[in-house]
């Protein structure tokens, strides 16, 4: 969970957890807010709430494969967030409004996100995981298929 201004996630791996990140409670819309090259794998929550988030939200370079919602916002939001250069693969849900600790809300306006050709959004399928706990790459897309070319992830250097 996140609160304040200028919080900045970036090379993360979320694998079968809830969420992966909340930006929660804010006096006002949390600004020069971004969220790059991180990995959301298997989640049964949702991958991103932005809760309170302004709108100059960064969110590029990640990699989201196989989670339950793919963006959670609150449910009286009017904002609207843009993506770059990120894939999305494989979800029950694109967009929820409301929910909370109990739930996840109800589907509302795919709009809210707006992103070109630089961004795929696939509600179905999954990505090539590497699961050997003995191999540097472990819980991270396999090198050469898709998504291994958004640098999503552990630093590997």
């Amino acid at each position: 969970m996140a609160s304040g201004q200028g919080v900045v996630l970036d090379h993360c791996v979320f694998y079968q957890c809830k969420d992966a990140v909340v930006y929660w409670f804010s006096d006002k819309p949390a600004e020069h807010c971004e969220m790059h090259h991180n990995l959301m794998i298997d989640n049964y929550g949702a991958a991103v709430w932005s809760w309170t988030v302004a709108e100059d939200f960064k969110f590029f370079n990640n990699v989201v494969s196989n989670n339950n919602v793919f963006w959670e916002v609150v449910r009286d939001e009017n904002r609207t967030y843009s993506l770059s250069n990120s894939l999305v693969v494989g979800y029950q849900s694109l967009v929820n409004k409301g929910g909370g600790a109990f739930g996840y809300g109800e589907p509302t306006d795919p709009g809210r996100l707006k992103y070109g050709d630089d961004v795929i959004v696939k509600k179905e399928g999954t990505l090539q995981i590497d699961l050997d706990q003995t191999h540097r790459n472990y819980l991270h897309v396999i090198p050469g298929t898709q998504g291994s070319d958004y640098g999503a992830g552990l630093f590997m250097k």
